[in-house]
């Protein structure tokens, strides 16, 4: 969810987080690249926390994996 508060002051950004992911279940999740906005990043962080995520494949499952990836915060445009 865009944070009220960064929607409220216009702000934007994109945060590129890493975390880990064992059955459907996040973990570990941290900021590798800010978007120098605080309540963005948490948001960012968030995100991560609150998605849902497939079902993985048998031979994937039990195993914990690393992920990098982008998450943006924009607004949309007219």
């Amino acid at each position: 969810s865009y944070p009220p508060a960064a929607l409220a002051l216009k702000f934007e950004g994109k945060v590129r987080v890493e975390f880990h992911l064992k059955d459907r279940v996040p973990s570990a999740a941290r900021v590798v690249v800010s978007s120098n906005i605080g309540m963005i990043d948490r948001a960012a962080l968030q995100a991560v926390q609150n998605a849902n995520y497939a079902e993985p494949p048998p031979e994937l499952q039990g195993k914990d994996h690393i992920f990098v990836g982008n998450v943006a915060f924009y607004l949309p445009r007219n």
